[in-house]
């Protein structure tokens, strides 16, 4: 292969690399902003939906087209070859963010001792539309409060559920207004001082939270998620509000009920 061939090779891989970068970096925006929002990003999925739309969007079409790309081809030849990377790009892009968008956590469950995220199938399944989860809150995605099922009545109606296939974090009709039920929703905060005293890297990371809010300890409550990928801490302010979270390792099933 001459080197006037790996040039216009390499011209023709440059330009495929400018639009498809300019393309991830539109779908990286929506993965940031819209579809794994702070902190979910780390916790559910966001860095593995990158990995994937930049392995899609920004390797795979450059790649086939240094493959493939020849200047003694004709015209026709050439226009038919990036037409049909262009294609193969075009499905895998589509089939990648689908994927994407479809494992984002659309709502946040606080049931019993931790806080877990729901994909839209959790929903669509049961034929509940995403908009009504905007009674709950206006974030997004909403953080939920979960009443436990108490009554005889609604232990068979739960049971009933679970039975087809409706998960226990899934029954729509225990949810509320995560912020008018703080006092039960926080029952079951974690205990950060004995958290950060077995973890020398939490305590840094709460620390530097802490000075970057100017507050202390006793200001926040602090709450185990179970993320898709990765459990963390998410730090609430007095009023529900979220303030931050923990990313560092620990023990996510160690929980203290306050007395």
């Amino acid at each position: 292969m001459t080197s006037p061939i790996i040039r216009s090779k390499i011209k023709a891989v440059s330009v495929h690399f400018s639009i498809s970068a300019a393309i991830f970096l539109v779908i990286a925006y929506f993965l940031l902003v819209h579809w794994y929002p702070y902190p979910y990003f780390v916790t559910d999925g966001g860095w593995e939906g990158v990995r994937l739309m930049l392995f899609v969007d920004v390797v795979l079409g450059p790649f086939l087209t240094f493959l493939v790309f020849d200047p003694g081809k004709t015209r026709r030849a050439l226009i038919f070859d990036l037409s049909a990377i262009g294609v193969v790009q075009l499905i895998a892009l589509t089939w990648g963010a689908t994927v994407v968008h479809g494992k984002r956590p659309v709502a946040i469950i606080q049931i019993y001792e931790t806080m877990q995220p729901l994909e839209e199938r959790s929903f669509s399944k049961q034929g509940i539309s995403l908009d009504l989860l905007h009674q709950f809150s206006d974030e997004y995605p909403p953080i939920i409060y979960m009443l436990p099922a108490l009554s005889r009545d609604e232990l068979m109606r739960q049971k009933e559920r679970l039975e087809r296939g409706i998960g226990e974090n899934e029954q729509f009709d225990l949810y509320r207004k995560f912020k008018d039920n703080i006092p039960q929703a926080f029952e079951y905060q974690l205990d950060m001082q004995k958290e950060v005293s077995e973890s020398e890297q939490l305590k840094q990371e709460l620390d530097e939270l802490l000075a970057k809010r100017n507050a202390k300890l006793e200001d926040f409550f602090y709450m185990p998620y179970l993320g898709n990928y990765k459990a963390a801490i998410l730090v609430f302010d007095k009023e529900g509000n979220l303030a931050g979270a923990l990313y560092s390792d620990f023990n996510m099933f160690r929980v203290s009920k306050k007395n």
